[in-house]
């Protein structure tokens, strides 16, 4: 999350478990029925934070169809006609949400991520990331992704607040996103805003998800003012399929190999995992010297990764959050087995740039989408051409991303103004790269 949202004081309710509240966390849930939203209650008004299920179907219908504004909306068809041939649809939350399957959590939900499983309709377990209060991080077991008949089970009490043992105690605060099972390992990693922390989960603990190992002083202080500011804020696993694609550091792909990136310093690190030791390795800073010289005001430097192509990690597009750019780095091997780690090129964005995504066709170029949390864009840049080809206006305060490959769409959680954007990334429709839809109350 970009910016602080004020509050008068929470009340003892949960955020809406009906609709959408200042959305920050998305992902698209197994089989790709639902999109799984945070409502992360970031300006305190709840006493908890709720997750909620957006059924795509029925969105997709809704925006296939859209109905004069004199019609009455149902769940069948959920969206009016937007005012022009240009002007986006307007959907309803309430009608597309399965509110039988919302559940509550730690307020301050930021990052929702699932741990893949082997098939659609098997039990799937979501984890979800809080920044405020005790038991940062959730978990949940779904069924039923694909049909309508979906459920969700945290041990729900009263308001549909997931129980204690749910919760994964000793994850310490200010947790910035999760990444869960790189690689298929049985892990996660989560980067801290505060105290320089990495930490890690077992998700195989005899008691379930279980912090194994913890990281202090891997992120670097901000270098601009002399605060103690120290924090990542993603994560990124380099593929290592093949021998000749492997760091020597890995020991032959035996230790899977993830890049974060830095919050308060211009920079990424690589660190390393011992499977079956559950440990943490550090490894290389990569200090980007193409920003080193600019000075700052004391602000978030850095923000998402991902790689271009996650089965080759050769290429890894970072974040730079000030000044706003998009930075693609070489993380192919030397002569010796060590990533170059070096800077191709950059490409300016929109203010206040934060989270990146990216969608490759079967054909079309190929995109990586990044929202601009204070321009209320989502900035989209060609990876072919390396060019910025569109800057798709969005609700207000645009946060996480997620890309629905099988429709051809991307969805944004717009904070601010508590709705989504729905971007069409088919290029054979007339509405490429625009704002199809608005999903809100």
């Amino acid at each position: 999350m970009a910016a602080a949202i004020l509050s008068c004081g929470p009340s003892d309710q949960v955020a809406p478990l009906q609709g959408l509240y200042q959305p920050s966390g998305l992902a698209l849930a197994p089989g790709g029925r639902y999109l799984t939203v945070a409502n992360g209650n970031l300006d305190g008004r709840w006493e908890a934070s709720s997750v909620v299920f957006v059924d795509l179907e029925g969105l997709s219908r809704g925006v296939g169809s859209p109905l004069s504004s004199e019609a009455e909306l149902s769940t069948s068809l959920p969206c009016y006609e937007g005012a022009t041939a240009l002007d986006p649809a307007s959907c309803s939350a309430e009608l597309l949400i399965r509110s039988d399957a919302s559940i509550a959590v730690t307020s301050g939900a930021v990052s929702v991520a699932w741990q893949p499983t082997s098939g659609p309709d098997t039990t799937s377990r979501l984890f979800v990331v809080s920044r405020g209060g005790d038991g940062q991080v959730v978990w949940a077991d779904a069924q039923g992704l694909t049909s309508d008949l979906m459920s969700v089970e945290c041990g729900q009490g009263a308001g549909g607040r997931c129980g204690e043992q749910h919760r994964i105690p000793g994850v310490s605060s200010n947790p910035a996103s999760i990444n869960v099972s790189p690689g298929g390992a049985p892990i996660a990693v989560i980067p801290h805003l505060e105290g320089g922390r990495l930490t890690l989960l077992d998700l195989q603990g005899p008691g379930g998800p279980e912090v194994v190992d913890v990281e202090s002083g891997f992120f670097q202080t901000d270098p601009t003012n002399g605060t103690d500011l120290a924090g990542g804020f993603d994560v990124a696993l380099r593929a290592c399929a093949s021998p000749d694609n492997a760091p020597v550091s890995t020991l032959d792909c035996e230790r899977p190999m993830l890049y974060a990136s830095e919050r308060y310093w211009w920079g990424l690190r690589s660190f390393e995992v011992a499977l079956g030791l559950d440990i943490l390795i550090p490894g290389t800073r990569v200090e980007l010297e193409s920003s080193a010289s600019v000075q700052t005001p004391t602000r978030p430097i850095g923000g998402g990764v991902a790689f271009e192509d996650p089965s080759v990690g050769h290429r890894l597009l970072y974040v730079q959050t000030t000044p706003p750019t998009l930075l693609r780095i070489d993380t192919s091997l030397d002569e010796g087995g060590r990533p170059l780690n070096k800077i191709l090129g950059g490409v300016p964005l929109c203010a206040n740039p934060n989270h990146v995504k990216v969608f490759t066709p079967e054909t079309g170029e190929r995109l990586a989408l990044v929202s601009c949390f204070d321009a209320d864009r989502v900035a989209i840049i060609s990876l072919d051409t390396w060019s910025q080809v569109a800057a798709v206006p969005t609700g207000r305060g645009p946060d996480e991303i997620a890309v629905d490959p099988a429709r051809a769409l991307a969805y944004v959680a717009n904070a601010k103004d508590s709705s989504l954007s729905v971007v069409e990334l088919n290029s054979t429709s007339a509405a490429y790269l625009r704002e199809v839809a608005r999903v809100g109350p």
